[in-house]
């Protein structure tokens, strides 16, 4: 029988059919493809499995926690005694914060750090140790913007250190990491719930850094109900305003134990103040400051 095309068939173990001229390659190239591309999706479901069952389950435990509330309310409204419905109130607060944060928690699966990365005119005007600075700084703010957010990372300590003056392209930056410090609340106040001497210390340590008056405007707000119980600026080159941020910051957050505020410029003024602070303050134990600045607070503060 002819041969009728340039396709020559011959047979191979099995019964398969291969072509002479390189089709057969090609149709095993083929399947390979669809091959990967099957794993691929099946690898996305998966995935897309997972997250879903992380929200169902994150979801379930929010209508636990909605059914306790409703239980306490409901008793704390049968109870007769002042005590015992402050006990009731406490443990509504205590569910009422952990239902706040997996509620932020559950809206974070969707965010995206979304600062963007300076253009080549930034990069192209720092020099070599400069760029170092600013990467670090962009790597820092960004993780612990991240931890904030997704509640991830095995630690409550915040620390951000670069040698660098403050710039413009920094400034969506500050943003993402301000908002994030202001989302921390509820996870510092559920902590705070639970906290055992030994494992509870929350920490936020900005240094070397400049922050402008824009920053620490962000900063204020953020920290306005969000309570480290120990703060930290050093080397900062914000002037008379930082000092009042600091100190604001200072008299507001009653479970501050530890302050530190060293390298930047105090005047006396200030320091009387903090003195007041400090002698009315609940909690605080530790200070980090400048030399001169602790000798005249210490003359201050025995009179």
């Amino acid at each position: 029988m002819s041969n009728n095309g340039n396709t020559k068939k011959r047979r191979v173990e099995g019964g398969a059919r291969v072509s002479l001229d390189g089709a057969g390659e090609s149709c095993s190239s083929e399947s390979a493809e669809l091959s990967a591309i099957k794993s691929m999706m099946q690898e996305l479901v998966q995935q897309n499995r997972t997250q879903t069952t992380t929200i169902l389950e994150q979801n379930a435990m929010m209508q636990i926690m909605r059914g306790e509330i409703k239980q306490l309310t409901e008793k704390c409204d049968a109870m007769e005694t002042t005590i015992e419905k402050d006990i009731i109130i406490s443990r509504f607060d205590e569910i009422d914060d952990k239902l706040n944060y997996h509620e932020i928690l559950l809206q974070n699966q969707k965010w995206k750090y979304s600062a963007p990365y300076p253009s080549d005119d930034y990069w192209n005007s720092l020099d070599a140790n400069e760029r170092f600075e600013a990467e670090k700084f962009l790597t820092e703010i960004k993780t612990c913007s991240e931890e904030m957010r997704y509640g991830t990372g095995d630690t409550i300590r915040f620390s951000i250190n670069a040698d660098l003056p403050y710039s413009e392209v920094f400034l969506p930056h500050w943003k993402e990491f301000a908002n994030a410090l202001k989302q921390y609340r509820y996870y510092l106040d559920c902590a705070e719930e639970n906290k055992t001497e030994s494992k509870y210390d929350s920490s936020l340590c900005l240094w070397n850094m400049e922050l402008s008056d824009e920053v620490l405007d962000l900063l204020a707000k953020a920290l306005k109900s969000t309570y480290f119980n120990r703060l930290c600026l050093v080397h900062n080159s914000f002037g008379e305003k930082g000092i009042n941020f600091a100190l604001n910051y200072l008299e507001n957050n009653h479970k501050l134990i530890e302050f530190g505020l060293v390298d930047n410029p105090i005047n006396n003024m200030s320091v009387q103040r903090l003195c007041e602070i400090v002698k009315t303050h609940p909690s605080i134990k530790v200070f980090s400051l400048n030399h001169c600045v602790q000798i005249l607070m210490d003359l201050i503060c025995s009179n």
